[in-house]
């Protein structure tokens, strides 16, 4: 694969699991986990990104408009498949002005590097959309724990095998990632 866009859908269950539906939570999640995995080197193949879409309850043929009928007369959202379609347009298309979280030997500079979006994934719920990822690895060292946070980011940085994230290490950058600052991957002061 060299250059593109690979947009993963997934789902709403993947961030709040349905007990209904726990199977199909679990996979869903594991999309999420693999979009984080490809995330820091997913570059490597020329310009490609990967990005995600989670809808909650959308009208489609899993979901005709007769069994949301319940959710839509509690007035709970409910999405079209045109607005996810449009998210998924989104996630292949969008600019982003930094990383969603740096990794391993990423420098300050190549976190706050400006791109194509890569390793996000938009919630679509009714007709919102929100962009998950970003927030969520702001927040690792409250869910995560702050030492937990610190000490995988280091082995991360420890096992960095990115061919690009060496030379930067060998042209001098030197190491200055925010991964490791003690309240976690992403985090930047001020």
């Amino acid at each position: 694969m060299w250059g593109g866009s690979l947009v993963v859908t997934s789902s709403a269950t993947a961030y709040s699991p349905e007990q209904s539906l726990p199977v199909y939570s679990a996979t869903k999640l594991a999309l999420i986990a693999l979009i984080r995995a490809l995330r820091p080197s997913i570059h490597l193949y020329g310009d490609a990104t990967i990005n995600g879409v989670a809808p909650a309850a959308t009208i489609t043929r899993l979901l005709p408009a007769n069994l949301a009928a319940p959710i839509m007369a509690a007035g709970a959202p409910v999405s079209t498949a045109y607005h996810v379609g449009l998210a998924v347009a989104l996630s292949a298309t969008a600019m982003q002005e930094r990383q969603v979280e740096g990794y391993g030997r990423d420098t300050i500079k190549r976190i706050h590097s400006k791109g194509r979006w890569n390793g996000r994934v938009i919630l679509t719920l009714g007709d919102e959309w929100t962009e998950i990822e970003e927030p969520t690895s702001r927040l690792r060292w409250a869910w995560f724990g702050e030492e937990n946070t610190k000490l995988t980011a280091f082995q991360q940085v420890l096992t960095d095998m990115r061919p690009d994230a060496n030379e930067e290490m060998n042209n001098g950058l030197g190491y200055e990632t925010e991964n490791v600052d003690g309240r976690g991957a992403g985090h930047v002061d001020g």
